[in-house]
């Protein structure tokens, strides 16, 4: 706890008197809130219910889906042409394909069918979207030599196993 005190005040350091006073008035009610709710319940119903909503959301092919996994796949593609690591983990950022694998997850969890189906649809269609954007620039751009960002993913090693291993863990506990 003290670790976290001190690291609040290292970020209040940086903020304006107005938002360092917004946020510790937001932090002391979040504090006063999650002391008073009754041992074993973090969340209530109706927010559980909110966030089963949006999961059941972000598991459909919308616009905005298609929009941000074909801009991800341009960015990591020419990040990868780049030879530019920082420019392909932007492109895995904003990538919008974790939303289908939640809403298998939930679907899975609650034995809802037609969301596990829905969801499973819409992560094969940003697959396949990104797989076609990616051999298309690849084929556009065939006379470019192979940097080292792409040729260090054609042969992992024990150590990319372990950050892989680490990562799904990581993934998994959250």
């Amino acid at each position: 706890m003290r670790g976290a005190r001190a690291h609040l005040g290292h970020v209040l350091e940086r903020l304006q008197p107005s938002e360092a006073t917004e946020l510790l008035l937001t932090a002391a009610a979040a504090e006063r809130a999650s002391a008073e709710a009754p041992v074993g319940v973090t969340e209530s119903p109706l927010c559980q219910e909110e966030v089963r909503a949006r999961i059941r959301q972000e598991a459909t092919v919308s616009q905005a889906f298609v929009v941000m996994n074909a801009v991800a796949a341009v960015i990591a593609c020419y990040g990868l042409l780049m030879d530019a690591t920082a420019v392909v983990i932007g492109g895995m950022v904003i990538a919008a394909l974790l939303g289908p694998i939640t809403g298998i997850a939930l679907g899975l969890v609650e034995g809802d069918g037609d969301l596990l189906r829905r969801a499973l649809v819409t992560e094969l269609a940003g697959a396949l979207l990104v797989l076609g954007i990616a051999v298309a620039i690849g084929r556009l751009h065939a006379d470019l030599p192979a940097g080292d960002e792409i040729m260090s993913r054609t042969a992992p090693t024990i150590m990319d196993e372990i950050i892989a291993l680490a990562g799904g863990i990581a993934v998994a506990y959250a």
